[in-house]
């Protein structure tokens, strides 16, 4: 299965912030075809994805990818008041079109423009006409996917594109029988505050002594980083650096990659826009973290 495959898969599915059950679901179904891959549901409904084997080096630390199922997108209730679940600048808001999937089959129920919003609580209520159908999840009125030049386009970016490269990962590990000590959390809710990620922390499910995260995010590049000079290896965000020897150890990888394919490219830099995930573990005493 190629990565572009696996993306229209994906991109084609509605999600929002607690509403990632299409694309859980849609995970389970590609690995499905994939006996080594061992699937675990956390309390808070987050997928931890892990090979089915035992590894010989009890000592090697485990690889934890992370990537979130969810984007900013919106939730009509059962009494179809429409709020704004996950942060985004208020000029992506007045007069944008809006579709609705149903919550329960994700089939398309209707479609909507915004006519205003007002600040309710922790979330924006938004104003909509005509009124969004109940109990519907809504998304941007935007292409689900599509891929030009080598480039992918679509309406949810952060953080399906990393959803899809650790799939596609996954399944290049498995397909060639690598022995590595890798996991995958695909978790939900990170658009209003990590709560999947904290929530898996907490239960410790993992060694933190013996675990080294690698979160994949997609984040917009506001003079830090471009678009065409390839992935952005990210030493840090706007509250600190990232772990050094983590860095140091990525990068060498990278440099090894590009030995053999002189044509890579990627780019090392300090991503100031907002507060990652990497941050977290730092304050749950996991030691080492990491984003790219």
């Amino acid at each position: 299965m190629t990565l572009e495959e696996i993306a229209k898969r994906i991109f084609s599915l509605p999600t929002a912030p607690l509403h990632e059950k299409f694309i859980a679901k849609e995970i389970y179904s590609i690995l499905s075809e994939y006996p080594q891959s061992k699937i675990e549901i956390d309390p808070f409904s987050n997928l931890l994805v892990q090979l089915d084997f035992v590894s010989d080096d009890k000592d090697k630390p485990l690889l934890l990818f992370v990537a979130h199922m969810d984007h900013p997108g919106f939730y009509s209730d059962s009494q179809s008041h429409v709020y704004l679940l996950g942060g985004v600048n208020e000029s992506y808001l007045e007069g944008a079109k809006l579709i609705f999937f149903s919550q329960d089959h994700g089939e398309k129920v209707g479609e909507s423009v915004i006519k205003g919003h007002q600040n309710k609580g922790k979330f924006k209520m938004i104003q909509c006409e005509p009124t969004a159908p109940p109990n519907s999840i809504g998304m941007w009125d935007l292409p689900p996917f599509f891929s030009q030049d080598g480039i992918f386009y679509g309406r949810s970016c952060d953080d399906l594109v990393g959803v899809c490269s650790l799939l596609y990962m996954f399944i290049q590990i498995v397909s060639k029988n690598l022995k590595t000590k890798i996991a995958i959390l695909f978790s939900r809710a990170e658009e209003i505050g990590f709560l999947g990620t904290l929530a898996f922390l907490k239960k410790q499910i993992l060694n933190p002594e013996n675990t080294i995260m690698i979160s994949i995010e997609a984040s917009m590049a506001q003079g830090y980083g471009s678009m065409n000079e390839g992935p952005v290896l990210r030493v840090g965000d706007k509250t600190r650096l990232f772990d050094a020897s983590v860095v140091s150890w990525l990068e060498k990888a990278l440099e090894d990659y590009r030995k053999v394919h002189p044509e890579f490219v990627y780019q090392k830099k300090f991503m100031g826009g907002g507060l990652v995930k990497p941050l977290l573990l730092l304050n749950l005493d996991i030691a080492q973290l990491h984003s790219v």
